[in-house]
C-alpha cells in the first residue's frame, strides 16, 4: 500500500520510502516538521535535526521501551 499523505500516514516500510527517503524528508520538513502516523502504535516522526536531537535527549517524555520491530526477511 502506497502512502498518500506522508504527514499523516508516515510508513518507513513503504516501497516509495525505500526508493527515495530523501525526497520524502525534503517534503516533510517545511510542510510538517513533525509527521504523525496511526501505524506502529501512533508513531511521531520529527523531521528536523533540532527536533530529533531534542526528543532523543528528553527520555522523560520520549521512550523506546516498547519498540515495534517488524519481521522482515533478510
Amino acid at each position: 500500500m502506497t502512502v498518500v499523505d506522508w504527514t499523516q500516514e508516515s510508513n518507513h516500510f513503504d516501497p516509495e520510502y525505500a526508493a527515495d527517503p530523501i525526497s520524502i524528508w525534503r517534503h516533510l520538513r517545511p510542510a510538517c516538521p513533525v509527521a504523525r502516523s496511526e501505524k506502529f502504535r501512533g508513531m511521531w516522526v520529527p523531521t528536523r535535526y533540532e527536533d530529533i536531537e531534542a526528543s532523543a535527549r528528553d527520555t522523560g517524555t520520549f521512550s523506546s521501551r516498547s519498540p515495534v520491530v517488524a519481521e522482515l526477511g533478510p
